[in-house]
């Protein structure tokens, strides 16, 4: 399984997609970097873990997705 590991910064693009600071508005989303940056997790785990559905932990990953994090 491939850790994913998230640094903010504040560079951005004009669109609100790539602002980082956009991008981890949602407290929600915060607490699934969170997790994923503590260990490596399946989206199983992270979703009862923030008591979210797999559809919703998914569009949130993906939205950061956006901003190209690497594994």
């Amino acid at each position: 399984m491939s850790r994913i590991q998230f640094t903010l910064c504040g560079n951005y693009e004009p669109s609100d997609d790539l602002d980082p600071y956009e991008v981890t508005k949602s407290n929600a989303r915060q607490e699934v970097l969170s997790l994923i940056n503590q260990q490596s997790r399946a989206l199983e785990e992270i979703a009862a873990t923030v008591k979210l559905s797999l559809e919703e932990v998914g569009k949130h990953l993906k939205t950061v997705a956006v901003c190209r994090l690497r594994r």
